[in-house]
């Protein structure tokens, strides 16, 4: 009975320094991570991705992620995307959003973006699946009041508003968000993410070397994260040591118009210093035409 409890509160933990979900590809779901990104460097593409939080648990989280965005319009960058989170057979949640960024260049290598986004959520819990009385809202993180009949709705709709900013200078990136800061409805976990790096094109541009810092928190919690994500040629690789709870890496290929990519994040719990894997899979298609596909940009952002 207090098995799914110490995993609610084990996801809760994972939580600790991301959004709902922690996508690791923020190339395939930048537009959820950080609004700011939408449509980065001209992107026209379609994106999805796949997480599996913890393989062969039987109160494992999977997620899917889907988004279109596109940086070509003179009036600003403009994205839509869809996820859907299922936890322990017993927590569903279903979110839809849409973004908008306008990248304002200061000088020819200085550029600001504020991006906003609002999203709809839809969660669904199934009671009959829950036999233990700390019932708990793996999105809000919230325990459900089991003496309050309005509390214990098994189908809510709520709002969300999130808010970022990027800055570029010649091949630096500095990349801030508040997520979740507005809510209508349930009230979610707000949280931020912050990360500043640089991308340096070697051996004549067919190598791309990123190192990067981030800083995130969510309730009091704070975590930070050293990263080098890399492209040669058609390849890619990445990285990742996150303070005191895990490391993660991501290996893919871009060929053409397509981007396919897995990464294995080994989280260390809080709760019991045991090791958890978590899974993701992703693909993207960029829009033939778009301007990623013409020019080279000045800089990369970060596989992570």
């Amino acid at each position: 009975m207090r098995q799914i409890f110490s995993l609610t509160t084990l996801l809760f933990s994972t939580f600790l320094f991301g959004q709902d979900v922690n996508f690791n590809q923020v190339n395939l779901t930048n537009i959820y991570s950080n609004p700011a990104l939408t449509g980065v460097n001209g992107q026209q593409k379609i994106s999805a991705a796949f997480r599996n939080q913890w393989p062969g648990l039987s109160g494992n989280l999977g997620s899917v992620f889907i988004s279109y965005q596109n940086g070509q319009n003179k009036f600003g960058n403009i994205g839509a995307y869809a996820m859907n989170t299922s936890f322990a057979g017993s927590f569903n949640s279903t979110r839809a959003g849409l973004n908008y960024a306008f990248p304002i260049s200061i000088t020819e290598d200085l550029t600001i973006t504020p991006g906003l986004s609002g999203s709809v959520i839809n969660d669904r819990i199934d009671f009959s699946k829950i036999t233990f009385g700390d019932i708990a809202n793996p999105r809000i993180g919230a325990l459900y009041d089991i003496t309050d009949p309005q509390s214990l709705k098994e189908n809510t709709l709520s709002a969300d508003f999130s808010g970022g900013l990027l800055v570029t200078y010649k091949n630096f990136f500095l990349g801030t968000s508040f997520n979740q800061w507005g809510s209508i409805g349930l009230q979610s976990v707000f949280n931020t993410y912050t990360n500043f790096g640089a991308s340096f094109n070697l051996l004549d541009n067919d190598l791309v070397l990123i190192p990067e810092i981030s800083y995130s928190t969510l309730s009091g919690f704070q975590r930070m994260e050293f990263k080098v994500s890399s492209q040669y040629k058609w390849a890619k690789l990445g990285l990742e040591y996150a303070s005191r709870d895990g490391f993660s890496f991501v290996t893919g290929a871009q060929i053409g118009q397509f981007e396919a990519l897995f990464s294995s994040e080994m989280i260390i719990s809080p709760l019991t210093n045991n090791f958890f894997n978590a899974y993701e899979l992703g693909i993207s298609f960029n829009i033939k035409g778009s301007k990623s596909q013409d020019t080279k940009p000045t800089y990369q952002y970060s596989l992570f």
